[in-house]
């Protein structure tokens, strides 16, 4: 409620004009949206749409940087920001990964003049492999309890023979939570041949 209430009240605005409101369709997931500029949906009440990026952050997880606002002026547009947004940073965890919001397209970030991408998402880019991040990712969708959005990026490491004793625990989560008992004893023998496996995927075997 802050937040609405600073945007609500201490507004100057900003920038260029960009698309239309019809740009914007809502029908973007979380994990598709990952380095990207977004909107969020507004209630009818609202006259604007809340902004901002979706990356990834090794320690938290999927997270939201808010910008400010998408302001509607003659059916098109424009950016708005508002004190708050100027002086501080506004990140949230992303933990509802059923969110939907509208990815902006290359040509909507040039025309807003947004910074693509934008410098301080540097400060998150990592240093680990590529397949470690994506493990990461897979991991904190399990966590999160989704496990239907982490099985196929976890499968499609396996399929790369990317084969860590991480990434078999992962995936034994996966099937496990999503109730696929048998294809999660496969892939436990897997593990315990290819001598990948934690003392939790042992035992767990073993009572099978």
């Amino acid at each position: 409620m802050r937040k609405i209430f600073i945007s609500s009240f201490l507004v100057v605005s900003v920038s260029m004009f960009s698309q239309t409101v019809s740009d914007l369709k809502f029908d973007s997931n979380v994990i598709d949206s990952e380095n990207s500029y977004v909107a969020l949906q507004k209630k009818e009440t609202d006259t604007k749409y809340g902004y901002g990026f979706i990356y990834f952050d090794e320690m938290a997880g999927y997270s939201f940087r808010s910008l400010g606002d998408l302001a509607v002026e003659n059916g098109k547009l424009k950016v708005v920001t508002d004190e708050f947004h100027k002086s501080s940073m506004l990140i949230s965890r992303i933990g509802n990964f059923n969110l939907k919001t509208a990815k902006l397209s290359d040509d909507v970030v040039k025309k807003l003049n947004l910074e693509s991408p934008p410098k301080w998402l540097g400060n998150y880019k990592g240093s680990k492999p590529e397949n470690e991040k994506i493990l990461d990712r897979a991991s904190k969708l399990n966590g999160a309890n989704n496990p239907q959005l982490a099985l196929p990026k976890l499968l499609e490491l396996h399929k790369n023979n990317f084969k860590t004793e991480a990434l078999y625990f992962e995936l034994i989560f996966s099937y496990n939570a999503l109730g696929k008992f048998p294809e999660a004893e496969m892939i436990s023998q897997e593990a315990i041949k290819n001598k990948k496996a934690d003392d939790l995927i042992k035992k767990n075997t073993s009572t099978h």
